[in-house]
């Protein structure tokens, strides 16, 4: 099985404005590695680490959930999935968000999941930068009732309204992220 992790750290270390050594993160299990700013702090497991699809979550003492240099902070934990990739709701809302995604029952959950565009490096800039992603008219929504649709865009929303991709860049042998 091939796992792929990718660490989105989007401006907050070049926010820094100074050059930050590397450390190495190696899993308990031994299952994955990846380097990772030595100003993120100590990693310590994150939020649902090993629930449902998350098979790891990361949270790092100065990167992670808080206050840093008086800005709030939200999210900043590395996640590797065992599913199609998520993303914290300030980088795609709501419905990318496997945390936020658990306000809906299952059965709804899983209706939306199925129904969302799966992120592709190809797709990734794309999908950042739209507020909604999961039309209320799709087919696949149509056993839902029309509350159950307005809350969906309501959540594919969240923390994520008018977004704007200033940059991007992609870097690896495979064009990942």
């Amino acid at each position: 099985m091939k796992l792929v992790f990718a660490l989105c750290a989007i401006g907050v270390a070049t926010a820094q404005g100074q050059p930050d050594s590397l450390r190495s993160y190696r899993d308990p299990q031994n299952r994955f590695q990846f380097a990772y700013p030595a100003g993120f702090g100590a990693p310590a497991p994150g939020t649902d680490s090993g629930f449902r699809n998350r098979t790891a979550a990361i949270r790092f003492s100065d990167f992670s959930a808080g206050i840093l240099a008086g800005r709030i902070i939200l999210g900043g934990e590395a996640v590797l999935t065992s599913e199609a990739p998520q993303l914290d709701l300030q980088a795609a809302g709501g419905l990318y968000d496997a945390i936020t995604l658990q306000i809906f029952p299952e059965p709804i959950a899983s209706t939306i999941r199925d129904a969302l565009p799966v992120l592709t490096p190809d797709q990734f800039c794309d999908a950042i930068g739209r507020e909604l992603h999961l039309d209320s008219a799709d087919r696949r929504l149509t056993g839902l009732t029309a509350q159950q649709r307005a809350t969906i865009a309501t959540v594919d929303r969240m923390g994520n309204v008018a977004p704007k991709v200033s940059a991007l860049r992609r870097r690896g042998r495979h064009g990942d992220l």
